[in-house]
């Protein structure tokens, strides 16, 4: 029951946030304190990914067509892949964070050749960053 007090908590504090403001509140740049130290542990360390991710986890699935209901999916522990560090080497996709406060990160990362993207909102749950939302590859 704890835990799912505590989703349904982060998932208003989620919608409140991104809901709440406009475009012109958001901004690129700077991330908050600490959050780049989580990022590279969450790709670096499966067990700290897992438990940084509340489940069952907003989001969307690869290639969803016309008729798919927001909200309608969650992803699970046992649908979830572990996500490792994005490679832009070759400079194909175009990585940005949108920092809304201290407490909110999205990350979008979308191959400019086609369009095609993921979306990750970050949100900091007491003093612990969590993954609260996920949007697999989709066109963006």
């Amino acid at each position: 029951m704890h835990k799912k007090l505590f989703f349904i908590f982060c998932l208003f504090l989620t919608i409140f946030a991104f809901q709440g403001c406009s475009k012109s509140e958001l901004k690129q740049g700077k991330l908050p304190e600490r959050f780049n130290e989580f990022y590279q542990k969450f790709h670096s360390d499966s067990t700290f990914q897992i438990q940084s991710i509340i489940f069952p986890l907003d989001g969307k699935p690869e290639n969803v067509d016309e008729n798919y209901v927001e909200g309608s999916f969650k992803w699970n522990a046992t649908n979830w892949e572990i996500h490792k560090k994005i490679d832009n080497k070759d400079n194909q996709m175009k990585h940005t964070f949108i920092t809304l406060n201290e407490h909110f990160v999205t990350e979008k990362v979308v191959y400019k050749q086609t369009g095609y993207g993921i979306e990750r909102r970050f949100a900091k749950v007491g003093n612990r960053w969590m993954l609260v939302y996920y949007q697999a590859l989709n066109p963006m």
